[in-house]
This record gives structure tokens, C-alpha cells and sequence, in this order.
């Protein structure tokens, strides 16, 4: 018999098997450890009390993961994972958590819910349009090898902060992946390039990683230029910070990237960047 219950009241053991089984299939590697599950959770806001594990019997079958929070005002919910397993797929699942989520989202008076989704992945695009979701953006993830160069010149001012340092810049782009947004990202920094009478040119949102190669890698959630400035010092300044967030041999990727410049992926390509995969934001306004 088909049950939901709140993924707080399921052992760590029945959310990390559903977690592996729903992926198992993936093009991309999402397997995980039970360490590696409860570091996550922790650290991606999610509430144990605000998502779900769906079960056939006593077997977990499928889940949904949730965080809410206020970000400039806005009370936002954030579906941060939705799986279901292999063989039960098709078999309304992903309708059961979709209701649980729907309803939580009703009873914490969440405005605006917020997901991405991999763009391949016709099911569940399907899933999220019928409960009202729209793509408001098309992310893409990139990849580069330690080809960053040397910082040159002193005409510049670049200016390391908290990834909060940024949000008063009048340039600063709040249409970006839940995950991306400088409420969001857990340890990271800032680079802020200015020139010499302290105008700020643009801005970077990254953090340090250890990748599989055991050496400290890097991965870049935001880049943006200062779109009053002309085309040639945006890309001056888009440039300067990609040297400076990926220095000399260090290696990383993007997060779900999107930029207010029309030029920045066309840049990333020509800097070495290698496309990993595309999501779909997308959006549903539930109050407001």
C-alpha cells in the first residue's frame, strides 16, 4: 500500500536508498553516501519537516526535498531533489509527493516555489508544468581544466568579500537557480572588480572545493558585468574575474549558470569551458 510520510520521521538508512535507487538511472552521477546525504542536507537548508518519502509498504519508493525561506521579502520554497525509483515510475508517485509538497508549501504560506530540472528529462518537466511550474530560465553547467591566466595590471581593483557583499550592487542578478542565489551558498566569497575611482565593473560569486583529484578546485555560481558599461569593458571585466576565480592550474565548474550579459557563455566557450549539462528554472507562484 502507497504512503507518504514526512522524510523527518524516516531513518537516514530509508532516504539515502531511495535517494541512490531514483538516480541509479541518471546520466549524471548523483550516487551518494549516507555522510554525504546528511552533510547535504545540512548544508542546502533543506527541512526534514518540509519533505517527504514516499513508501509501498516498507519500502522508501520515492521523495521530494524541500527547503523555505524569506529572501528579499519573499517567503520561497525550493524543491531542492525529486526521485522516484526505477520501477515504480509511472505509477503516480511523483503525483503523491507533489500533493504532500503542495500542501506544505499551502500551510507555511510560501509566495513563490522555485525548482530546477535537467532539460532532457521530458517526465519530469511534464510533472512540474501540470502542477503549475513555468521555465522563467535555461541554466547551463560548465566545466574547465586549469586554464586560467596570469593576473596582469594594476588599473584595476579587485576586492575579495562574503558572498552577501554583493547584493547591493545595483547589477546584482536576482534571477538566478535557488542554489546560486547569495542567500544560498554555504562558505563562499565574492570578488568585486572596480576600477580606480571605486566604480564597480563586476562581480563574481565562487567557492573552493575539494575535487576527486584531491587538490582544491572551484565552482563559479555567479559572473556579472556592470551592463552600463560599454561591450568591450564588460568583457574586460568578465575576463579579469574568470582569471581571478580560476587562477593559473586550478580546475573547477560553473553551478547552475545563467548571466545577465548575453556574451557570457559565448566567453566561457572561448575560455575553454566545457558544457556539462542544461536545466530549465522554473517557477510557480503560490501567493502574492
Amino acid at each position: 500500500m502507497l504512503k507518504v510520510k514526512k522524510m523527518s520521521d524516516c531513518t537516514f538508512s530509508e532516504i539515502h536508498r531511495v535517494w541512490n535507487e531514483a538516480f541509479s538511472n541518471y546520466s549524471l552521477n548523483f550516487q551518494i553516501t549516507v555522510d554525504q546525504l546528511s552533510s547535504m542536507i545540512g548544508k542546502k537548508d533543506l527541512l526534514p519537516s518540509c519533505s517527504f518519502i514516499a513508501f509501498d509498504g516498507d519500502r522508501p519508493v520515492g521523495f521530494v526535498f524541500n527547503a523555505v525561506k524569506v529572501i528579499n521579502g519573499v517567503k520561497m520554497a525550493w524543491n531542492g531533489g525529486t526521485g522516484v525509483s526505477p520501477d515504480y515510475q509511472g505509477r503516480g508517485i511523483g503525483k503523491l509527493i507533489m500533493e504532500a509538497t503542495m500542501d506544505i508549501y499551502q500551510k507555511e504560506l510560501v509566495e513563490m516555489a522555485t525548482l530546477e530540472v535537467i532539460t532532457d528529462n521530458i517526465h519530469a518537466v511534464s510533472l512540474y508544468e501540470r502542477w503549475g511550474y513555468e521555465t522563467v530560465h535555461t541554466s547551463v553547467s560548465f566545466s574547465i581544466d586549469g586554464k586560467g591566466n596570469e593576473i596582469n595590471g594594476e588599473e584595476y581593483i579587485l576586492t575579495k568579500g562574503t558572498v552577501l557583499d554583493v547584493k547591493s550592487l545595483d547589477f546584482y542578478n536576482h534571477q538566478v537557480a535557488w542554489e546560486s542565489m547569495c542567500e544560498n551558498i554555504f562558505n563562499g566569497s565574492s570578488m568585486i572588480i572596480a576600477n580606480q575611482a571605486g566604480t564597480p565593473l563586476g562581480y563574481a560569486l565562487y567557492k573552493p572545493y575539494i575535487g576527486t583529484n584531491r587538490q582544491e578546485n572551484i565552482i563559479l555560481f555567479q559572473l556579472e558585468t556592470n551592463p552600463t558599461l560599454s561591450i568591450e569593458d564588460q568583457d574586460m571585466a568578465f575576463h579579469r574575474l574568470v582569471d581571478c576565480v580560476f587562477k593559473r592550474g586550478v580546475s573547477g565548474r560553473t553551478g547552475d549558470f545563467i548571466s545577465a550579459n548575453d556574451r557570457a557563455f559565448t566567453m566561457l566557450y572561448e575560455r575553454g569551458f566545457q558544457r556539462i549539462a542544461s536545466r530549465y528554472i522554473m517557477y510557480k507562484r503560490m501567493y502574492g
